[in-house]
């Protein structure tokens, strides 16, 4: 048997060994791995001034969002923080309101949101993805709140109609009801990019005494764990966290906001002349939660005699990009109120793998359906995103090998999400500090096979992970194990070349000296 010990301090694990005189390997010899040693770098980045500025644009047309990365030094601690801090930042500067309109933007970028995920393969995913403005009415029909439980359960909220003029009414058809029984809800939350939530008024009739309104909202809460299953309760007003309410308009006949479960006071503004004497009043009103630029928007839009509509807003809370929120609806009173043109753009990730089936009742929205007073309406055209590193350094340590990458999205049905994915080139490697890594041979043939490469790789030894170190590779064989070099004639071996990669083949990232000791056994001394 001999021993070769090799070192090298090259920072990508190559081994390049010259011998100053010949090895001779017997024939049918073969070769082990004793022992490794190498010391990993760290793999942290510090983001200041001068490379924190990631940018992404989803038009052709459309010009560069500016993302700027929180200063820090990252690292295998809080590399996690960083992926969500730079999602919620592309989130809160996807979309903008205009100035001089006080609206969305740009209508394409409705439903639209964008996420960094580490993918199960330990590589990082940028991905822009966009859902439809709809009604969702089938799934918002089985998810009203019944008022028993066991058979002959009563729906609290009902639609009414057909597709595209259907309505959403109170089942109750007497009475006055000021609480929070009639609800409903959306199964997804609301897009943490640019999303809507959003109902028009399309009957509103009646006195003091039936107390006629409506509240639609935002909750942290999912509403599946109270309003639906075996221990369901009525939906309470501390249960939203945002949301719009017209309680009673025919009492004091202004909008109020809810802010973390609490109702203000009355705002300035009113629905369109509310009747007191019961008869029929103006209509118009679309009332809109939205998130956008950065913050939750609570907004009236108002007919304004056939031309862009008035635009109220209640009030705007700031937004991580991040929180997730679920939608809800609740009409007060009896089926004297009515909501119509129902839109509400889901998360993207959660949805995007529905099919026609799980959308009955979609329906796209028009500008011609909601009328004169229609805010922004979505256009999904198709995504043509790029996105732009500050320099190599930093997208490397994101896994990815160039500065800039462009995607155009695939073609989609009227049900089928609109999104790209920008996968990484490489591992994550702040999220896997010590992964398995590999010694291959470069020079000398072995009988070892990778499915993972889907072909032959002379693979001398595996190193396991060590969860005792995150900076240190260690391996000490405590029984060699040899593998055949199938060399039928002897070999004069004048150099021996060989690399340790990670699992997936990248290169680590090493600093000073990385040995190995190898071992060749000739036939005759096999037991």
């Amino acid at each position: 048997m001999k021993l070769l010990r090799t070192t090298t301090t090259d920072k990508t694990g190559v081994f390049k060994t010259y011998l100053n005189q010949d090895l001779v390997i017997p024939e049918n010899s073969q070769i082990a791995l004793g022992q490794l040693s190498a010391a990993l770098e760290k793999d942290e980045i510090t983001i200041d001034g001068s490379n924190d500025l990631f940018r992404f644009s989803l038009l052709d047309s459309g010009v560069y969002r500016d993302v700027f990365i929180p200063h820090g030094t990252y690292g295998v601690s809080n590399s996690s923080e960083l992926l969500t801090n730079l999602e919620g930042k592309i989130n809160q500067s996807l979309a903008t309101v205009d100035v001089n309109s006080d609206t969305i933007t740009n209508p394409s970028n409705i439903g639209k949101q964008g996420r960094v995920l580490r993918s199960n393969n330990g590589k990082i995913s940028i991905d822009f993805f966009q859902s439809q403005s709809a009604a969702y009415s089938v799934e918002q029909a089985k998810n009203a709140y019944n008022a028993n439980s066991g058979a002959g359960n009563v729906p609290q909220v009902v639609f009414t109609g057909s597709h595209p003029n259907f309505l959403m009414k109170s089942s109750a058809s007497t009475g006055t009801d000021t609480g929070f029984k009639h609800s409903t809800f959306h199964n997804h939350p609301i897009s943490k990019g640019c999303g809507v939530h959003r109902v028009r008024i399309k009957q509103l009739q009646g006195t003091d005494a039936n107390q006629a309104g409506f509240t639609i909202g935002l909750s942290k809460t999912n509403p599946q764990s109270y309003l639906k299953g075996s221990g369901s309760r009525e939906m309470n007003i501390t249960d939203i966290d945002y949301g719009i309410s017209c309680l009673n308009p025919f009492n004091t006949g202004f909008y109020k906001t809810i802010t973390g479960g609490v109702l203000s006071t009355d705002t300035a503004f009113a629905p369109n002349n509310p009747s007191v004497s019961g008869g029929a009043v103006n209509t118009n009103d679309v009332v809109s939660i939205e998130v956008v630029g950065g913050a939750i928007r609570l907004v009236v839009y108002k007919e304004n005699n056939g031309n862009s509509p008035t635009v109220q807003l209640l009030g705007e809370i700031p937004y991580n990009g991040t929180d997730e929120y679920w939608a809800t609806t609740t009409i007060h009173g009896n089926n004297t109120m009515a909501l119509g043109d129902l839109r509400f753009t889901p998360e993207p990730f959660k949805v995007h793998k529905q099919t026609a089936p799980s959308l009955a009742g979609f329906d796209s929205e028009y500008v011609g359906l909601l009328g004169a007073s229609t805010p922004t309406s979505q256009k999904s055209n198709l995504l043509k995103c790029k996105i732009l590193f500050p320099d190599r350094f930093v997208s490397n340590w994101f896994g990815y090998e160039d500065l800039e990458y462009q995607l155009k999205s695939v073609s989609k049905s009227s049900n089928i999400n609109n999104g790209v994915s920008f996968p990484a080139d490489n591992i994550f490697k702040p999220q896997v500090p010590n992964d398995t890594f590999l010694l291959e041979l470069l020079n000398l043939q072995l009988d070892s096979y990778d499915t993972f490469q889907g072909q032959r790789k002379n693979i001398l030894g595996i190193i396991p992970y060590d969860e005792e170190s995150t900076e240190q590779i260690t391996y000490n064989a405590n029984n060699l194990v040899f593998l055949d070099l199938n060399n039928k004639q002897p070999i004069n071996l004048t150099s021996l070349n060989m690399r340790l990669v990670r699992s997936d083949y990248s290169t680590p990232d090493l600093t000073g000296q990385t040995s190995a000791v190898i071992y060749f056994r000739p036939k005759t001394e096999r037991m």
